[in-house]
């Protein structure tokens, strides 16, 4: 992997990480090992444009016809359109229906439609050379029917590019077209770490404050379990119950963590910046509800 460590932002369009990346990138091609091509960056460091700039080296070169991107959300496809059509005056289509007319440079779909029907992704490869870009690629389970989808659609692609800022899966289940290791571990192609983008000044820093926890919960074989965060559990299982056993909202341990964030952003904004805001983050819909 191209592991940087105290470069400096450059004064030019892109930064120095996204110089490397592509560099490597189109020197790489050729490559059977990286014909699925994989970035791993931190949220925030510039994803959207490397890969972006990727296909659009294919394009403007002549070895691709059209470009897909695919995503994992719908909200995306319009944050994507607008970044390909700024940046690189690429028309992306967020309508995709089996065929793409002249005036587009290229499609942007969902997991889910891909998966739904990969032949019809699968046939848009006749007569035409496909570049593929996977947005956060995590999302796909190998046994899954979104991961067999896309490895079905793409097949005959060109070239494709993966990028995520979280290459695993909560299950531990393989992604698929990721390049993986000898200990099972992936490997992406090129790395730009949080550790990185604090050096390069483009993420702040953040500050986990820890606040242990011991959680009480029914195992899925009905056996009551008493665990802090500070045990070890030899089971995978038991360790994704003990976490959603402490993050249950109708626990007292989310209800102490909130409480303390309440009073810490109104410390902020009496002493520090009377705009300051909290984000919280949960694991879905009704858990943010």
């Amino acid at each position: 992997c191209n592991q940087r460590k105290g470069a400096k932002i450059m004064s030019s369009k892109y930064r120095v990480w996204q110089e490397e990346q592509y560099a490597d990138f189109v020197q790489s091609q050729g490559q059977d090992e990286k014909k699925w091509y994989m970035l791993v960056a931190t949220p925030g460091a510039g994803k959207t444009i490397a890969m972006l700039r990727c296909a659009d080296y294919y394009l403007a070169t002549g070895q691709a016809d059209l470009m897909v991107v695919v995503v994992p959300t719908l909200s995306l496809k319009k944050q994507w359109g607008q970044k390909a059509r700024n940046e690189f005056r690429r028309q992306l289509s967020p309508n995709f229906m089996g065929w793409v007319t002249e005036d587009f440079d290229g499609v942007i779909v969902t997991y889910h439609q891909v998966g739904n029907n990969p032949d019809m992704f699968r046939q848009l490869h006749r007569g035409r050379r496909i570049f593929v870009i996977l947005d956060e690629p995590h999302h796909m389970g190998e046994n899954r029917t979104w991961g067999q989808g896309v490895q079905r659609a793409f097949e005959h692609s060109v070239r494709g590019v993966m990028g995520s800022g979280t290459l695993f899966r909560s299950d531990n289940e393989k992604i698929p077209l990721v390049p993986y290791d000898t200990t099972g571990q992936s490997a992406p192609h090129y790395i730009y770490s949080y550790e990185d983008a604090l050096i390069d000044q483009i993420c702040r820093a953040v500050f986990f404050r820890k606040l242990d926890v011991e959680a009480a919960w029914l195992s899925y074989n009905e056996e009551l379990v008493t665990a802090g965060f500070h045990d070890t559990l030899n089971d995978e299982r038991q360790a994704t119950e003990r976490l959603n056993a402490t993050i249950d909202a109708s626990g007292d341990w989310m209800k102490a963590v909130i409480r303390q964030a309440v009073n810490d952003l109104r410390h902020i904004r009496r002493e520090e910046q009377p705009n300051a805001g909290m984000l919280i983050i949960t694991k879905d819909t009704v858990h943010a509800e």
